[in-house]
């Protein structure tokens, strides 16, 4: 019962005042329909480097991570910079990515069931997400029809919660920001794009979003 009233309290901050203006909706691939897992890679570095597994986490992802999403560095390039002291052979980072890229899930029923349902609300629906280029390389491949349709980290050069994400956004689609919809479940990403005049939806993928956005925003 906490975490449900926590969760309503954050729609609550984040629920805007009706506007008939809107013409697109923003949503974020993280919510539901990405799944993917890091675990494998850490423990097995954990298992060859010999490492305590928060020293492989902090390696890993601070800050060289990051500039993996943003598409700075490759994945090899993420590897061999977070542990730069030990001697990894192409061979063993190769196996580490393949574990990567298995571990990408895409629901794409889920997609699918989500954008029909979207579709008489008159909304041009929009996919984003930080995430890196292999990610986006597997999103592309089983949806082509969202490549014009998408605003990932490793095509933008930034990420979420970055101001600079959402700002780039409005460069590129001819909306202003106040005729964008942004559903999110990070409350810091749903601030950044708030203060730049985006409506904001909190969404953790648990309720019928359709309905919230008619009531909520369309109609309210």
């Amino acid at each position: 019962m906490m975490n449900n009233k926590i969760k309503h309290e954050n729609f609550e901050n984040h629920k805007n005042l009706s506007n008939n203006r809107l013409r697109a909706i923003i949503y974020d691939l993280e919510i539901d329909l990405l799944k993917m897992s890091l675990d494998p890679i850490l423990l097995e570095l954990k298992k060859d480097l010999h490492l305590p597994l928060n020293e492989i986490k902090r390696r890993f992802f601070i800050p060289n991570y990051y500039f993996f999403l943003i598409n700075k560095i490759n994945f090899e390039s993420l590897i061999l910079s977070s542990f730069n002291d030990h001697e990894l052979t192409m061979q063993y980072i190769k196996t580490l990515k393949k574990q990567y890229i298995s571990s990408i899930k895409l629901d794409m029923k889920k997609k699918d069931a989500l954008v029909n349902s979207l579709q008489n609300l008159e909304l041009e629906i929009y996919f984003s997400g930080s995430i890196d280029a292999l990610t986006v390389e597997q999103f592309y491949r089983i949806a082509p029809e969202f490549e014009k349709r998408s605003f990932f980290s490793s095509d933008l050069g930034c990420a979420k919660p970055d101001y600079l994400f959402y700002e780039t956004i409005i460069n590129r689609l001819n909306y202003e920001a106040e005729e964008i919809l942004i559903v999110d479940d990070n409350l810091e990403a749903l601030n950044s794009a708030k203060l730049i005049g985006f409506y904001t939806l909190f969404y953790d993928g648990k309720y019928d979003l359709k309905g919230m956005i008619s009531n909520n925003i369309l109609h309210s």
